[in-house]
């Protein structure tokens, strides 16, 4: 008549349709009461994993990413309903109900800093009740690949590119950002312009996560990582291939982080090199400082750009 263990289910429901009782009535039981969570990301990252998904064999449509964000913002194609709706429903259940719905952002899930994912993952296990001493233990997992993990991604249907080609296994946040932008840039003006009003639609709402979402969104690929950091940045597979970047500080054995929390490879046989001296290095940032130019804010753009997937949401309970 009770389940021994906490259970979990995911689902793309609107607060309206959850296929459970809900709000949820006030727990007076044993264990711990259901609680939501919902995963939500910057728009741009959220397309690509949702054409990621349509694109494996779990659909096999063959669409391009660019047809496929023209394909959506025209209303052509439609998967969970609308994105953008969807998240602000729940971001309003989680104002109204904090202790049952919680709004996680998946892009920093998607992150390759580790402490950018632990920080992310603590504030889960906070919601959710699990020791925070659990979360050390998963960041590790994610950022050390299982030797068999080709063996067992191989017998998934859906499964992301990148990880069956020796990749990270979570959806990399800073890669799919680089992936929609060079997508969107070859798009139509119209497709711009409704890509912006759909952001606006975030940045009008009551949720201060949704607007800055959309407001680092609408910066388009000034608001991107530069490409050379959108790939693992250390592990086995990044090692062996000569692709990992060493940690300048570990080499010199001040690096304040330890191997699974240094976003750099700790691994041996690298060379140490040589710091540049301060002088070159102040004539380099001024340098650098020069050739920026001020990002336009979002009240000023008139093109940058979609409409994607829908936020996952995960229900937890006893």
């Amino acid at each position: 008549d009770k389940w021994e263990v906490r259970r979990c289910f995911k689902t793309v429901a609107m607060p309206n349709s959850l296929p459970c009782q809900y709000p949820f009535e006030d727990y007076s039981g044993e264990g711990l009461p259901p609680k939501i969570l919902v995963l939500i990301a910057d728009p741009r990252h959220a397309f690509i994993v949702w054409w990621q998904f349509i694109t494996t064999s779990c659909a096999r449509l063959n669409v391009s990413i660019p047809e496929f964000i023209e394909k959506v913002v025209f209303g052509e194609f439609k998967m969970f309903g609308n994105y953008f709706e969807h998240a602000k429903a729940w971001a309003q259940e989680a104002a109204q109900n904090p202790g049952s719905v919680r709004i996680a952002d998946a892009g920093r899930l998607g992150s390759l800093d580790p402490k950018e994912v632990k920080a992310e993952l603590e504030d889960i296990a906070d919601f959710l009740d699990i020791p925070r001493e659990r979360v050390a233990d998963l960041v590790v997992a994610t950022f050390r690949r299982p030797r068999d993990a080709d063996l067992a991604l191989k017998q998934d249907d859906c499964v992301m590119h990148e990880a069956l080609n020796g990749g990270h296994l979570v959806e990399q946040t800073g890669l799919n950002l680089h992936l929609f932008e060079e997508a969107v840039n070859s798009a139509s003006m119209e497709v711009h312009t409704l890509w912006i009003n759909l952001l606006k639609t975030w940045i009008g709402s009551s949720s201060s996560q949704l607007a800055q979402l959309a407001e680092v969104s609408m910066r388009g690929v000034s608001s991107t990582l530069p490409a050379a950091l959108t790939f693992p940045l250390k592990g086995e597979a990044a090692h062996e291939s000569g692709r990992c970047r060493p940690c300048v500080f570990h080499l010199r054995g001040i690096c304040r982080n330890t191997e699974e929390m240094c976003l750099y490879c700790h691994a041996p046989g690298h060379a140490k090199t040589k710091r540049a001296s301060l002088k070159v290095r102040q004539r380099q940032k001024a340098k650098l400082q020069r050739g920026r130019s001020p990002s336009p804010s979002p009240q000023n753009l008139a093109l940058p750009y979609g409409k994607p997937f829908h936020p996952s949401l995960v229900v937890f309970g006893v």
